[in-house]
Formats: structure tokens, C-alpha cells, sequence
């Protein structure tokens, strides 16, 4: 125990432990509060002295107080779980002290219940040595609890033990769940990143190839002026024809780089895809294992009822046998009247019907004890099985909470698989973006060996410039689409980044 509270004494807590402090303080608390007036109708219907009462209010008042004071100490840290378990077990025993019952060592069952709220196996161990060395102290010092029978001492410890067992088992299950969640969850935000990352890039590109069309219109324009002033010279517009020419291949350059983000994008949302599918079909695994356990708490619920049945039809025919026995015990009495009327020749007969009014007391007696241990045994059975019944309802919650991660899972898949779509159509235009520009490419190197070649040739340049335009105009118009479609991911990234401050910011709330 020393060594667990040294390796999370500078450990913070996390937002579900806080939260689970949280509730069993005020669970505790409500516990500790609503004693005070049970105890006070005990009092009134002298089931315990003023002194017991008077007792239980002064331990109320110090250990409340304490609890909320520890609390608000050590809240947030991990070591607060582990001082809390041991107050509420404390104030268990404090309670049920002066408790003149013999059942009273039953409510240590509910602390050890309780400690199951954070999920936690070293938490739940602990929860369960502190129950088993509070019995063996009240099987020590408390006489109602001593005088229990070996048997029910048995039960006793053997039923802590499987409570104990039982929150361990849903404390490591909880611990696998939520470290797979977490472990998805991390998953899905690395590759959000990755995505609004891939599209800043696309955006800086989109902006850069949008300038370098608007300068490849003005070096057009540019262009065709020189052409119109051809008495200034073929040289000073081959160099405008170089120029354009540079700028197209510079323009090409960027496309690729955009359609290479591009496939990126579409890597990534199949990955986002893979993981999500990974993680329904584990969904799916988790709630066909709850439903197994909701089908077997079901079956053990049903034996518990044939138990009970069977107890009841045991007690009937316990009672048939006590009335025989009365009816014996009466004959036989009968009996030895009529033989002492008889005088010296019922004396034989005297002797028979003394010997059968003994072996009806005897079964008359057996049949007494038979109905004691049989409604023993009928308060066991309703225990249990108000502890498969709650067994039984936090499956159900289990069961609805797949569900609902499945259906959560089914939206995560289908808006990657959008993100997939939408990147295999920016990587098609990028496409003819390119196969435009290499275009224009040879046919501003066509311009430029025909203008070379002869001044005569200056209207057919023109007219290749205004073609030139026309295409340059297209790769603009696809880069305003290619900005919309940035956009919208763009938007997408913010709703979900909204969606998840919004998650913490409900989390940092609940704690």
C-alpha cells in the first residue's frame, strides 16, 4: 500500500477520477446524513438507545466534514481515490458499530460496490482487503456478529470475496475499454491533423497557382501589346514568349505538388477509414460479449427464482411434518390416559406411547429448525438476487453505450470516406490543369519559332494569345473550385475541432 500511494503521490488525477471522487463523496455523504433519522425511528420505536443516536450524530459530524475536506486536498491527485475508499469504509464501521443486527456486516458490500466507480483493479483490491479485515474485527469484538453460526461466517467471507472478485473483473474490463477508446481517439486526432495540415497546403498552393495564372494573363496581355507595337522589335517579344514560357513550367511544378498533397489526402482518409472499421468491428465483439452476460445473469437470475421455489415447497412439506408431529404428540398423550385407566395391563401400552410422544417432539423440534435454516436461506436468494438484478442494469447501460460508439464509428467512416471522394476529384482537375499547361507550353514555343521565323506571322500569334487567355481564364476558374472544395474540408475540420473543446469542455464541467 506505501509503495502504490509513493508512485501516485505527485500524480495528477485525470478528469474521469475527479469525477469519480466526486460522486462517491457526495454518495457517502448522503449515506452518512440519511442514518442520522433511520437511527432516530429506531430510537423512537426502542429498537436503540439515545446514547447509539447521540453517537451516530457526533460520527456523522466529524466524518462528513472530513470527506469534504480530503476532497477538496487531494482531488487532483490520483492519491484522493485511494484515501477516500478507506474514510468510506470507516465510516461504514463506525456506523454499523452499534448496529444490534447481525446482518449488519452485509453493508460493507455496498462500499465495495462503490469503489468500483473509478474503474480501477489496484483501487478495487484495496476496497476489498479493507472489507474482509473489517469483518474479522467485528467477528473479534462484536458479540451479535461472533455468535453467527460457522457456516454463516463462511458465507460471509466467501460472499465479500466473490463481490470483491466481481468489481475487480468490471474494473479491468472498464480499464481495456477506455484504453482502447483513448488509443482510437488519439488515432482520429492525428489524422484530423495530418488532414488540416494537408489542407493549409492545398490553400498556399491554391493561392500560389491563382497568382501565377494571374501573372501568366498579364504577361499575355503584356504580350499582345507587343505584338500590336511590332516596329519595336521580334527580340523584345520572343523575350515576353520566353517568360510566359517559365511561368508555365513553374506553374506545371506546382500543380504536381498540389496533386501529390492530393494523394496524401485520399491515403490518409483510407487509413481514417481502416481504423474506423477496426474499431466498429471491436464494437461489435464488445456488445455480443454483453449480450452473452446479459444471457447469463438472466439464466443465474432463473435458477435463483427455481431456488427459492424449491425452498418454498421444502417449507410446505416442513410444516405437513410439524402437524403430524402435533397430531403424534397428542395421540400418543391420548394414549397413555387410556393406559393408566387401564391400570396394571396398560402398562406395556403406557411405556409405547411414551416412547412416541418423544419422537414427535423430536421431529416437531427438526421440523423448527429445518424452517429456520430455509428462511435463511430465502433471505440469501433475495440478496443475490438483487445483486443480479444490478448486475443485470449496468449491462443494459453497457449494451446502449456500444451502440451508441457503433453508430458514432458509422459517422466517423462515412465522412472519411467523403474526404476520399473529394481528394480523388481535386487530384482529376489538377490533372487537366497540368495537361492545359503543357499545352499552352507548346503552343507559346510554337509562337516563338514562328515569330522568329517571319513578322508576317504576328496575327496568328495574337490569335494563339487569345487562346492562351481563354485557358489561363479555365485554370483560374478551376482554382476558385479547387478553393471552394478547400473550404469546405476547411470547415469540416472546424466543426469537429469544435465538437471536441465542446466534449472537454462538458468533461471539465461533469468533474
Amino acid at each position: 500500500m506505501k509503495s502504490v500511494l509513493a508512485n501516485n503521490e505527485e500524480k495528477q488525477a485525470t478528469a474521469y477520477e475527479r469525477l469519480a471522487s466526486k460522486l462517491l463523496l457526495y454518495t457517502l455523504a448522503i449515506i452518512l446524513i440519511s442514518c442520522i433519522p433511520i437511527y432516530g425511528a429506531m430510537y423512537f420505536f426502542h429498537l436503540v438507545n439515545l446514547y447509539t443516536w447521540l453517537y451516530l450524530i457526533v460520527c456523522v459530524c466529524i466524518l462528513v466534514p472530513a470527506a469534504f475536506f480530503i476532497f477538496k486536498k487531494t482531488n487532483h491527485l490520483s492519491i484522493g481515490k485511494y484515501l477516500l475508499t478507506p474514510l468510506s469504509f470507516i465510516a461504514c464501521t463506525c456506523v454499523i458499530w452499534v448496529l444490534p443486527s447481525q446482518a449488519s456486516w452485509s453493508a460493507f458490500l455496498i462500499y465495495i460496490t462503490l469503489s468500483v466507480v473509478y474503474l480501477n483493479m489496484r483501487v478495487s483490491i484495496v476496497a476489498t482487503i479493507y472489507a474482509v479485515v473489517l469483518e474479522v474485527i467485528l467477528l473479534v469484538f462484536d458479540p451479535l456478529v461472533k455468535a453467527l453460526p460457522v457456516l454463516d461466517m463462511i458465507v460471509l467471507f466467501a460472499v465479500t470475496t466473490m463481490v470483491g472478485s466481481a468489481g475487480v473483473a468490471i474494473c479491468i474490463l472498464g480499464q481495456k475499454m477506455m484504453s482502447n477508446l483513448h488509443q482510437q481517439k488519439e488515432q482520429i486526432d492525428n489524422l484530423l491533423q495530418e488532414v488540416e495540415r494537408s489542407a493549409q497546403e492545398l490553400t498556399q498552393f491554391g493561392g500560389q497557382l491563382q497568382r501565377n495564372a494571374e501573372d501568366t494573363d498579364r504577361i499575355g496581355k503584356e504580350l499582345t501589346t507587343g505584338f500590336n507595337e511590332i516596329a519595336k522589335g521580334i527580340d523584345s517579344q520572343a523575350g515576353s514568349i520566353g517568360e510566359i514560357n517559365t511561368s508555365m513550367q513553374n506553374s506545371e511544378t506546382f500543380i504536381r505538388n498540389i496533386g501529390n498533397t492530393a494523394n496524401d489526402m485520399t491515403e490518409l482518409a483510407e487509413r481514417t477509414a481502416s481504423l474506423t472499421r477496426s474499431g466498429n468491428e471491436q464494437v461489435i465483439r464488445l456488445r455480443e460479449g454483453v449480450l452473452e452476460v446479459g444471457q447469463t445473469i438472466d439464466n443465474t437470475h432463473a435458477a435463483m427464482n427455481t431456488l427459492r421455489n424449491y425452498a418454498q415447497e421444502i417449507s410446505s412439506v416442513s410444516q405437513a411434518i410439524e402437524n403430524i408431529a402435533r397430531q403424534t404428540n397428542m395421540l400418543s398423550f391420548n394414549a397413555g390416559i387410556e393406559a393408566s385407566r387401564a391400570g396394571e395391563h396398560g402398562r406395556g401400552f403406557a411405556v409405547i406411547a411414551t416412547e412416541i410422544r418423544d419422537l414427535a417432539s423430536e421431529a416437531q423440534q427438526s421440523t423448527v429448525l429445518i424452517t429456520d435454516i430455509l428462511h435463511r436461506i430465502h433471505d440469501q436468494t433475495e440478496v443475490v438476487s438483487g445483486r443480479i438484478q444490478q448486475g443485470k442494469e449496468a449491462i443494459d447501460v453497457i449494451q446502449l453505450s456500444a451502440e451508441q460508439t457503433e453508430s458514432s464509428f458509422g459517422d466517423i467512416m462515412t465522412e472519411a470516406n467523403t474526404v476520399s471522394d473529394r481528394s480523388v476529384e481535386i487530384g482529376s482537375m489538377l490533372k487537366e490543369l497540368i495537361e492545359g499547361i503543357r499545352h499552352s507550353v507548346l503552343e507559346t514555343g510554337t509562337i516563338s519559332a514562328v515569330t522568329e521565323q517571319s513578322s508576317a506571322s504576328i496575327e496568328q500569334m495574337t490569335s494563339s494569345l487569345q487562346e492562351q487567355s481563354t485557358r489561363v481564364s479555365r485554370i483560374a476558374n478551376s482554382i476558385d473550385e479547387l478553393k471552394q472544395l478547400i473550404d469546405i474540408l476547411n470547415h469540416s475540420l472546424d466543426q469537429n475541432n469544435a465538437l471536441v473543446k465542446s466534449d472537454e469542455v462538458v468533461t471539465e464541467k461533469a468533474s
